[in-house]
Order: structure tokens, then C-alpha cells, then sequence
């Protein structure tokens, strides 16, 4: 699954293969997660970044993942005329927002359990929907000064809680 927040803003939760259709009693789709999945996502995505972004001031993070980076997923990108870095390392706790409001997400399906595909999607939904803005907000808010320690730091990771 996937989501993008930023300040004053959070997204639905999109779901993409492997992730089975819902309504279906499959546990996951055949295949993978490729770069049409991810594509497909983005275009989903689009309208929630234009109606909140309307002048484009928004950035995508596209860390090393294959299907992030492979040249149709890039051409992709640009073709939308969505802005992003790609240049970042996979899972940088320090630097990408996200991982840390996944963590959050995280938290609030830990303990949770669902029979059904329908079941585990109504399950990330709610746990979604309990991500708090203000916990979006501090994480943005909070980047300058976590920058600031990455450098101070000379790279080295810095716990930013």
C-alpha cells in the first residue's frame, strides 16, 4: 500500500498487487509489485496532490526500489509532470517523513486481526484514518531541525523523536 503526507495534507491509503482486489477471498495476487503497479498508484495519487499542490510545489520521494526507479516509472513520472527525488536510499528513518508515519501506522494495526481480505483492508483503513494531521504536521515541522543534525553529524544517522 501506499500514501503520501505532507503539511496539511495525507492521502488515502492506495493498495497495489500484491495486495488482492477486494472483495475477493485471495490472499495476496499473482506476481509482484512491478513498475506498472507503482505507475498506476502515482496516477491515482495525482489528483489528490493537484487539488491540495494546485501550483505543483510538492515532492515526490522515490527511494531505490526497482519499481521506483526503473526508466518507465521515471518516464511515467515526468510525463505526469510530477516533481520527485530519486535519488534517495531505501527506508531513511531520518530524512523521509513517511517512514516515520508508517511506524505510526504500524503501531495502530499492531494487535489488530481480520479473517477476511475485506476485513484487513477495513483494518489499515481505520488504522489510516487514526494517523493523526498534528503527527503529519510535527514530522514537517520538526525536518529543518533534523537536518540540521544530519549535518551536524556529518551523515551519521540521528534519532529525531
Amino acid at each position: 500500500m501506499y500514501a503520501a503526507v505532507g503539511q496539511n495534507f495525507k492521502s488515502p491509503l492506495f493498495f497495489v498487487p500484491p495486495s488482492p482486489l477486494e472483495g475477493t477471498k485471495a490472499h495476496k495476487c499473482k506476481g509482484g509489485f512491478k513498475a506498472e503497479h507503482y505507475i498506476e498508484m502515482m496516477r491515482q495519487l495525482k489528483p489528490y496532490l493537484d487539488e491540495h499542490y494546485p501550483k505543483g510545489d510538492y515532492v515526490i520521494v522515490r527511494d531505490h526500489a526497482k519499481q521506483h526507479i526503473a526508466k518507465v516509472s521515471e518516464n511515467a513520472i515526468n510525463e505526469m509532470g510530477m516533481h520527485d527525488l530519486n535519488d534517495y536510499t531505501p527506508q531513511i528513518w531520518d530524512m523521509n517523513i513517511l517512514e516515520t508515519i508508517w511506524g505510526v501506522f504500524r503501531g495502530n494495526i499492531t494487535g489488530k486481526t481480520a479473517k477476511t481480505t475485506d476485513g484487513w483492508y477495513a483494518v489499515y483503513r481505520k488504522a489510516w484514518a487514526e494517523v493523526q494531521q498534528s503527527t503529519i504536521e510535527e514530522n514537517v515541522v520538526g525536518m529543518q531541525a533534523r537536518l540540521k543534525s544530519i549535518i551536524e553529524a556529518e551523515g551519521k544517522w540521528v534519532p529525531h523523536h
